[in-house]
């Protein structure tokens, strides 16, 4: 299947008696560019069987919230003013068929279980309350099977009666790599990317937020080990109320997959081979599920993943198929955080086609946008205006440009939020 999010959202697979939502089936069936891989005859993947993954998909049940059976009702409701909170889920059905078991609050993933051993019938999860999108915490939970098939969420909603007493903080992690140990990958506008987007962020969040935290990485710094020590120090400041912003401008890859499956990888300054070498991905990159993994332990509600991610020049032979799997592993990575995903995953380096800009064109159009135009005149920008905003505004700068249109993705699971304020 491919299609707008709304779209997949409103559908559903049917045969006979049995429906499942398409939304259920979104990591085993999601492929983006799919009418144009058909047409050029390109195999896509096994189908699946409607009757049979309805057998396989787990049902889960919320046994307790801290220990408290829940009322009754479409989405049960509870109240509470203790900050923090234990939630028991039983899995009724196919436990030996389940991969990992998600706890979403607020749309935003904040707990899994995905080890063999971890995974029991019943099993227990904590949560924080915040009154960042106000006192009611939506939650949900859901199971992802061997086959990658969901099980129905079972929502319910917790009222915190307690306060969040401090101000919302503003995280900001940029990372821009223009020189990479291996010389034939050096980028020209990485850098300047990453640096104008944090003036522009910090500059326009001053009326928002008190002064942000700011952890800028640049070229050589940019390790694997830089950029894990940069995250960790948020993870131990942030807060459910806060907003967490993270950009990266440099390389980004999908492993080939042929000894393990292949998975999306930002490029630090030390890997030397993009293409025939997974093992130096797997021990120097950042993968998709290392992502996932990062965001679940931040705990600011609302996080802002912008993703630069070109395409070397050198290595471009496949780009169009390798394009249209980074595309669904960010919509992947956005629907498994439940967070905001902007990118150009897949995308070429532009050189100096671009020069009068003094920027890439994904990241130029990102400061015109936080500058104002993203603005729908209440002199807010929130994160889907300015999704919105670049997904128009991209492709008009590259076909300028570039003689052919670019278009970025952006991926919303999350709650919308300003970013900044204009000022006019």
């Amino acid at each position: 299947m491919d299609g707008s999010l709304e779209a997949i959202r409103n559908l559903s697979w049917r045969t006979g008696y049995v429906s499942i939502p398409l939304e259920n089936t979104f990591d085993a069936s999601f492929t983006p560019r799919l009418l144009t891989t058909l047409t050029s005859q390109v195999h896509v993947q096994e189908e699946f069987k409607v009757e049979q993954a309805a057998r396989e998909i787990p049902v889960l049940k919320i046994q307790t919230v801290d220990g408290k059976p829940l009322p009754g009702g479409t989405v049960p409701s509870i109240k509470s003013s203790k900050k923090n909170i234990t939630i028991q889920v039983a899995i009724e059905k196919n436990l030996s068929l389940v991969e990992e078991v998600r706890l979403f609050q607020n749309t935003k993933l904040v707990g899994t279980v995905n080890t063999l051993e971890d995974i029991k019938p019943v099993l227990t999860f904590e949560a924080s309350l915040t009154d960042a999108f106000g006192p009611e915490n939506f939650f949900y939970v859901t199971a992802k099977s061997k086959q990658g098939f969901d099980a129905e969420k079972s929502r319910f909603s917790v009222v915190y009666e307690g306060k969040t007493e401090e101000k919302a903080r503003l995280f900001i992690l940029t990372i821009g790599i223009n020189e990479y140990r291996n010389p034939k990958y050096n980028l020209n506008y990485a850098v300047a990317d990453a640096t104008s987007f944090e003036t522009a962020m910090k500059n326009g969040s001053q009326k928002l937020f008190d002064p942000p935290v700011i952890k800028s990485i640049r070229n050589s710094k940019a390790t694997k080990a830089g950029i894990l020590s940069a995250f960790h120090e948020i993870q131990q400041q942030a807060k459910e109320q806060d907003l967490f912003v993270f950009y990266y401008a440099g390389h980004g890859v999908m492993s080939e997959g042929k000894q393990i499956e292949a998975q999306f990888y930002l490029v630090p300054h030390d890997i030397t081979q993009l293409y025939g070498h997974d093992e130096m991905l797997q021990e120097k990159g950042i993968s998709a599920a290392e992502l996932k993994e990062l965001s679940k332990n931040i705990n600011a509600q609302k996080q802002v993943f912008i993703l630069d991610a070109c395409q070397s020049s050198g290595a471009l032979e496949s780009v169009a198929l390798r394009g249209a799997e980074e595309e669904k592993a960010m919509a992947q990575l956005a629907r498994s955080t439940g967070t905001f995903w902007i990118t150009a995953a897949g995308s070429e380096q532009f050189a100096t086609e671009f020069a009068d800009l003094g920027h890439g064109v994904f990241t130029y159009s990102l400061i015109e946008g936080l500058g104002g135009k993203a603005d729908n005149g209440d002199k807010k920008i929130t994160v889907k205006e300015l999704s919105a905003f670049i997904e128009n505004r991209v492709p008009e700068l590259s076909e300028k440009y570039k003689g052919k249109p670019q278009f970025p993705s952006g991926y919303s699971f999350g709650n919308d939020f300003p970013l900044v304020l204009v000022e006019k």
